[in-house]
Order: C-alpha cells, then sequence, then structure tokens
C-alpha cells in the first residue's frame, strides 16, 4: 500500500468513527461557509450546534499600497495580468481557465498560475498544446512576501473552481483586499457568499467561454472595473478583516464557556 493509500484509508476510518465521536462531544461545530452543512449530509444531525464564522484576511499585510518589489513573473508594460493561486488539483478548475484565457482576444494579456500540486504536468501539457507557452506562467509556491508582489502586480484574479469542494476559497478575499476585481464560479463556497454580493464576478462553472467574456469584459470596461476594485476592498474591509472575524471568535467562545 502506498503513502497515499494509507492516508485514504485513515480518513475512511477516520470519517466513520473518530469524526462522528467528535462532533458528538461538540458543544459547537464552526463552520467557514453556511452552504457548507446543506452539501454534507455529515451535519444533518448537528444543525443545531453548528456557528458560521467566515476565514479572515489580514488587511494590514494586504495592502497593496504596503507592497515594495516587482512582481515574480515577467511582464511587459501594457500587458494585463490575470491571476490563479491555489494548489494544481482537479476540483480547482484549471482545466477551465486555461480554455477561457485561450479564448481572449483583443487583449495583450498574461496569465500567472502561482501554486503547484499533482496536476503540474497535465497544467503545462494543457498550456503547450494550445500554444500558450509565451502566455502563460507557472511560478511554483511562493512565500507570503512573494505571494504579495504577485497580487499587487496582477489586474484580475480568477479562482474557477466549479464545486463546493472548494468550500471557501480564502485567495479569493485577499485578492479582492489587494485591489484585484475577482472571478468566481456559482457553485464554489466563496462564489455562494459573494453571489449575495455587489463585490467579486460570479460565473457558471466548467463554461470557458462565459468566463472568457467576463474576463474581457472586466479588463477593458474601465467604469466595471474601478467598481469592482472598490466593492472588493470595502467586502473584505467590512466583513473579513480579521478584527471582525476574531470578534466572531470571541462571541462564540463566551456562548459556550
Amino acid at each position: 500500500m502506498n503513502w497515499t493509500s494509507l492516508i485514504g484509508a485513515f480518513g475512511s476510518i477516520y470519517n466513520r468513527s473518530l469524526l462522528h465521536a467528535s462532533l458528538r462531544a461538540a458543544d459547537r461545530i464552526h463552520v467557514s461557509n453556511d452552504a457548507i452543512p446543506g452539501e454534507f449530509g455529515l451535519f444533518d444531525r448537528y444543525k443545531s450546534k453548528l456557528t458560521t464564522v467566515p476565514m479572515g484576511v489580514d488587511t494590514a499585510w494586504y495592502d497593496p499600497d504596503a507592497v515594495d518589489g516587482d512582481p515574480p513573473y515577467p511582464i511587459d508594460s501594457g500587458t494585463m495580468v490575470v491571476l490563479f493561486v491555489g494548489t494544481f488539483r482537479r476540483y480547482k478548475g484549471l482545466d477551465t481557465l486555461i480554455a477561457a484565457f485561450d479564448q481572449i482576444e483583443g487583449i495583450d494579456s498574461r496569465l500567472v498560475l502561482v501554486g503547484d500540486g499533482p496536476l503540474r504536468e497535465d497544467v503545462k501539457e494543457a498550456v503547450t498544446e494550445r500554444g500558450l507557452g509565451g502566455r502563460v506562467t507557472i511560478t511554483g509556491h511562493l512565500n507570503d512576501e512573494t505571494l504579495r508582489r504577485a497580487y499587487a502586480g496582477a489586474d484580475a484574479f480568477v479562482l474557477p473552481s466549479p464545486t463546493m469542494s472548494e468550500s471557501f476559497g480564502l485567495v479569493a478575499l485577499e485578492a479582492m483586499a489587494m485591489g484585484l476585481p475577482t472571478l468566481v464560479t456559482s457553485e464554489s463556497g466563496v462564489g455562494r457568499v459573494l453571489a449575495q454580493e455587489t463585490a467579486g464576478i460570479v460565473v457558471e462553472p466548467n463554461a470557458p467561454e462565459t468566463l472568457a467574456r467576463e474576463i474581457e469584459s472586466i479588463l477593458t470596461n474601465k467604469q466595471r472595473y474601478q467598481g469592482q476594485v472598490k466593492a472588493g476592498k470595502t467586502l473584505v474591509a467590512d466583513r473579513f478583516a480579521w478584527k471582525s472575524i476574531v470578534e466572531c471568535y470571541r462571541t462564540l467562545y463566551r456562548e459556550v464557556a
């Protein structure tokens, strides 16, 4: 049995026994998204214990005015950068993003993929097959400071995850805090949050042509672009800054004390 199979077997045993024991013993169960309980039957018997506290962003760190230095990827003057940050796994929807980028027309643009993972070779192959090697950069993993410079150098951010396997998507909030118009799908966790907001552009999943048209629109419509920049930064500051999240946890701890 290889390491991956061993981890999978342990996870299955844990989910069938130890996880339920932990949930039964808990006074409260914290989830990061209101949509999670409805997607996973695991929580059906524990609904009275559920409390939603979203993930938070350090808005002092993810501040475009605090960044010093060049982005960690090549960029020519006038080139618009579309950014993705995440692990290269199937549920991230990178195949959709690459296909969408291949359909973008009339814009001098570069796709930057920050991250690494099991599908790295598949991603590189997809880029090569579409003849996008000169317009796509794969950076690998970046440390916090370098990642912040990657956000600062971009013009738009896309998280194309098509399902609730992306239960939240903190990178989308980081991108908005950094002043990037952000595109997500309607079936992801963050997409369900942003569907109720003016910030963020929510598109259908697994739809490269739709995603391409939305990327083109946000990069060429200055008024829409600036509206998304302002709305995204305001939303993160008001609802997802660490100060607000810490207060939510304080309230939760007081209730169970």
